[in-house]
C-alpha cells in the first residue's frame, strides 16, 4: 500500500529527536508493560464500580480481544503496509528498540486502546478523560517512535472505537429487548 503524502509530512513533523524525558514517556506509552496493567486496572474498576459489574469487564476484554484479533489476522495482512522504520530506517530517529516486524496498517496499539476507551466511557463515564487521553497518548507514541504512519494510528483509533461501541450497543440492545419481555 503506498504512503500518502500527508503521512510523509506528518511523520517528519512528529518523528523528531526529543528530550530524554519525552522519549521515556513515549516509550512507556507504547510498551505493553504499561498498557496491559492499565487494561487490568480498568477491568477491575469496571467490575467493582460500574453498574454493569463483571459484564462490563467482560465486554471490555472482548472489545480489546476482538479488535486485536481482527487487526492482526485480517487487516494487517490485507493492507500489508511497510512501517516507516522499515521503509527508510536511517530517516527515522525516534525508534526505541527494534522496529516492529509486522505490517503497519492499522496500529493495533491505537485500535486496542480506542476499543478500551469506548467501553470505559460507557461503563465508567467519570474515567472517560483518562481512557481517551491514554488512547491518544498511545497512538501518538507510535508515530513519535517511527513505528507507524499517522494514518495507521487514525485507522486503528477508528477501528477500535467502532468495535468497542458496537459491543456496547449490542449489550444495551440485548438488555432493552430482555426488559421488554
Amino acid at each position: 500500500m503506498p504512503v500518502p503524502p500527508i503521512d510523509l509530512d506528518l511523520i517528519q513533523l512528529l518523528n523528531r529527536p526529543g528530550a530524554p524525558a519525552l522519549d521515556a514517556v513515549m516509550s512507556a506509552a507504547s510498551s505493553l508493560r504499561a498498557s496491559l496493567p492499565l487494561l487490568g486496572l480498568f477491568t477491575f474498576l469496571i467490575a467493582r464500580r460500574s453498574p454493569q459489574k463483571w459484564l462490563g469487564a467482560a465486554i471490555l476484554l472482548a472489545a480489546v480481544g476482538l479488535t486485536d484479533l481482527g487487526a492482526a489476522r485480517v487487516l494487517k495482512p490485507y493492507f500489508d503496509r511497510v512501517r516507516p522504520c522499515n521503509m527508510q530506517p536511517e530517516s527515522y530517529t525516534r525508534v526505541v528498540g527494534q522496529c516492529g516486524a509486522g505490517a503497519a496498517m492499522p496500529s493495533i496499539h491505537a485500535a486496542d486502546s480506542a476499543a478500551a476507551a469506548a467501553v470505559v466511557s460507557w461503563a465508567l463515564p467519570a474515567f472517560t478523560p483518562l481512557a481517551v487521553g491514554a488512547s491518544l497518548l498511545i497512538g501518538l507514541s507510535r508515530v513519535y517512535l517511527g513505528q507507524h504512519w499517522p494514518t495507521d494510528v487514525l485507522f486503528g483509533w477508528l477501528l477500535g472505537a467502532c468495535v468497542g461501541s458496537a459491543l456496547v450497543w449490542a449489550t444495551r440492545l440485548r438488555y432493552a429487548l430482555w426488559r421488554g419481555r
